[in-house]
C-alpha cells in the first residue's frame, strides 16, 4: 500500500478501510456489503481520509469518519440496554458477571459514545481490565467476549454498524492442574466419613461423587426416574442450585455409566417401592445429613 493511501478491503463480507498513519495501523468498518455502489461510497470516504492526512486534519479517533447514526448512544447506555435484555434470559449468577462488567464500563468509558470506540480504544480497555486488581486473564477474556456480544446485539438492533471488539484477543496462560487424590488418599477420606458419627451419613454421597465425577448441582438434582432399572447408568439433564431446578449446563444432557465403585455396588437394582420422582439424595431438616432415599 503506497504511503498515505487508504485501501478498500472486504472483511467478513463487509467493506472496511485500512491505512497507516504515523506508524500506526487503522481500520474503519463501514458495515456495508461488497457492491459497486457501496465501493463508490467507500472510495469517497477513503479520499476524505487521504486528504485529511495530507493536510494535517486527520482525526485519529476516527469519530469524524464513522457513521453519524452511532453518536446518539453512549457506551454505558448501550451496555445498560444490553444487560436489561439479558436479564430476562440468564440465571442470577450469570447476570452478576454482566453487572460487574457494567461497573467497569461506566468507569472507563464515562460518557463516551459508541462511535468513539475504535480498535485501539477497545484494546486499551482490555489492557485496563488486565491491570485491574483481582481480575485474572481468564476473567478479562470473558468480559471482552461480553463486550463483543453487546456490540453484536447493538448491530442487530440497528444501533451500530460495526464491531471493534471482534478482533480483540486476550492471552490466557496455561495453568498446571492440581494433582488428583491417590487411591490411598481416597480410602483415608472414606475411612474418615465411615468412622465419624457426624459424617457417616455422607459416605455414600461422597463415594458417588468420587465414582462419577458429577458436578454437585447435578448430583443433588438426581431423581430415581433418571436411573436405569438395574442402576447401571444414570441420565443427567438437570441441575439444582439454591433450591432451583433447571436444565443442565448449556442445555446438554448425557448418560453416565455406573460402576461398582460409583454406585451399583451400594444399592443394586431399583426397588419397586421407590417413588421415581423423589430425589436420590436428601438433607434431613434436623441434622442436614445427606442420605439415600
Amino acid at each position: 500500500m503506497p504511503k498515505g493511501s487508504v485501501n478498500i478491503e472486504v472483511f467478513k463480507e463487509r467493506l472496511r478501510l485500512a491505512w497507516s498513519w504515523e506508524g500506526q495501523r487503522f481500520w474503519l468498518y463501514l458495515g456495508l456489503p461488497d457492491s459497486i455502489a457501496n465501493r463508490k461510497a467507500a472510495s469517497m470516504q477513503a479520499s476524505q481520509i487521504e486528504l485529511d492526512m495530507a493536510s494535517g486534519n486527520f482525526d485519529p479517533s476516527l469519530v469524524k469518519y464513522k457513521p453519524q447514526k452511532q453518536e446518539s448512544i453512549s457506551v454505558s447506555e448501550l451496555f445498560e440496554q444490553f444487560v436489561e435484555y439479558k436479564r430476562r434470559k440468564i440465571e442470577p449468577a450469570t447476570l452478576a458477571k454482566y453487572l460487574g462488567l457494567q461497573k467497569h464500563v461506566s468507569v472507563f468509558f464515562k460518557n463516551k459514545t459508541c462511535v468513539s470506540v475504535s480498535d485501539s480504544v477497545a484494546e486499551k480497555f482490555r489492557d485496563w481490565l488486565g491491570q485491574t486488581p483481582k481480575l485474572e486473564p481468564v476473567t478479562v477474556r470473558e468480559r471482552i467476549v461480553l463486550m463483543n456480544a453487546c456490540w453484536e446485539w447493538g448491530k442487530k438492533k440497528k444501533l451500530l454498524v460495526e464491531n471493534p471488539w471482534d478482533e480483540v484477543k486476550v492471552s490466557v496462560p496455561p495453568k498446571q492442574p492440581p494433582d488428583p487424590f491417590t487411591l490411598k488418599e481416597i480410602e483415608l477420606i472414606f475411612e474418615k466419613f465411615r468412622s465419624s458419627p457426624n459424617l457417616k451419613h455422607f459416605l455414600d454421597y461422597v463415594a458417588f461423587k468420587f465414582g462419577t465425577g458429577l458436578r454437585t448441582g447435578e448430583a443433588v438434582a438426581l431423581r430415581w426416574r433418571q436411573c436405569s432399572s438395574e442402576c447401571h447408568r444414570i441420565w443427567i439433564g438437570e441441575t439444582l442450585k439454591n433450591g432451583n431446578r433447571k436444565a443442565a449446563k448449556r442445555n446438554k444432557d448425557r448418560t453416565v455409566p455406573l460402576t461398582c465403585t460409583s454406585w451399583h455396588r451400594c444399592i443394586g437394582p431399583l426397588s419397586c417401592t421407590i417413588t421415581l420422582v423423589r430425589p436420590v439424595f436428601f438433607a434431613s431438616s434436623a441434622s442436614c445429613f445427606i442420605m439415600w432415599i
